[in-house]
């Protein structure tokens, strides 16, 4: 089962780091909102929370997961033959 900060990351648009997002996801619960977490943290009244401490917001929209993929893929396959990683 995938952890939270994975979910998030996994279905975020810009594919935020999971672990940065998880900062802003608790800071959205807490503040009660009644808009979307992501609508509130790109667009809504979470737009402008900037998260120093924890994860400044310049480290979340650099910080971002490509997903590959079919064929990108295939330029970093590795596989096995003789007990052996062939790249």
């Amino acid at each position: 089962m995938l952890a939270l900060q994975h979910w998030l990351e996994a279905i975020d648009p810009r594919h935020c780091y999971g672990q940065n997002l998880q900062f802003y996801y608790d800071k959205w619960l807490h503040c009660q909102s009644e808009q979307p977490f992501f609508y509130w943290l790109d667009v809504g009244e979470g737009k402008g929370v900037d998260l120093v401490e924890e994860c400044p917001r310049v480290k979340l929209q650099q910080q971002c997961i490509k997903y590959l993929g079919l064929l990108e893929r295939t330029t970093y396959e590795v596989v096995v033959e003789d007990g052996k990683f062939i790249y």
